[in-house]
């Protein structure tokens, strides 16, 4: 990943802790003009090249604040490099890596519509719909009107809660990993 942040193009990453769909067990989010760049890209993953991920590539869009998520992950390594923090327990995340909770949606818009009317909703860290599918790719759940946010919650039950009036079975929730520095980042519209 600092390899890949290095180059730019990326944005965020992350692993599925408990993936509903054991196929889908990460996400890249790169800001690259074509599917085929984002392939190349990922493709470069020691975990692809190994042959333990496959790699699914759509297009998405996504806040423009997304992009800041390189500029809160400099600033989160300076300081872990300025102040080494002690090495993680047995059974604990490594410095700098925390648990959110990421919630798959079959209609985006009626996932951002319960997030924004329930009271008590987590914040959204970040979210991206789907606008278009990548027939290399498969289709899946990734079509055209689904999407992802990325809350800021440390468990699926309480994303859960916050799901209340959207459609049995048209949301699925993951406990996600990554880096604490996407706790800065400032969600705008559209």
């Amino acid at each position: 990943m600092t390899r890949r942040a290095d180059r730019r193009p990326w944005l965020s990453a992350g692993r599925r802790a408990t993936p509903h769909d054991p196929t889908w067990r990460g996400i890249f989010v790169f800001d690259v003009p074509t599917a085929e760049e984002a392939r190349a890209l990922a493709a470069t993953d020691p975990g692809v090249i190994g042959g333990e991920f496959a790699v699914r590539v759509v297009e998405v869009a996504a806040p423009a604040s997304l992009r800041g998520a390189l500029a809160l992950e400099d600033r989160l390594q300076a300081e872990l490099k300025a102040k080494p923090p002690a090495p993680p327990a047995q059974g604990q995340l490594p410095p700098g890596l925390r648990r959110y909770v990421m919630l798959h949606a079959r209609e985006f818009e009626a996932a951002r519509a319960a997030l924004a009317v329930n009271t008590g909703a987590p914040r959204t860290v970040w979210w991206l719909r789907v606008t278009g599918g990548d027939a290399a790719s498969g289709g899946g759940e990734a079509r055209p009107g689904s999407g992802v946010f990325v809350v800021d919650a440390e468990s699926v039950a309480a994303a859960g809660a916050a799901m209340r009036g959207v459609a049995p079975g048209s949301v699925m929730l993951d406990l996600w990993l990554s880096t604490k520095a996407l706790e800065g980042l400032a969600v705008g519209g559209r």
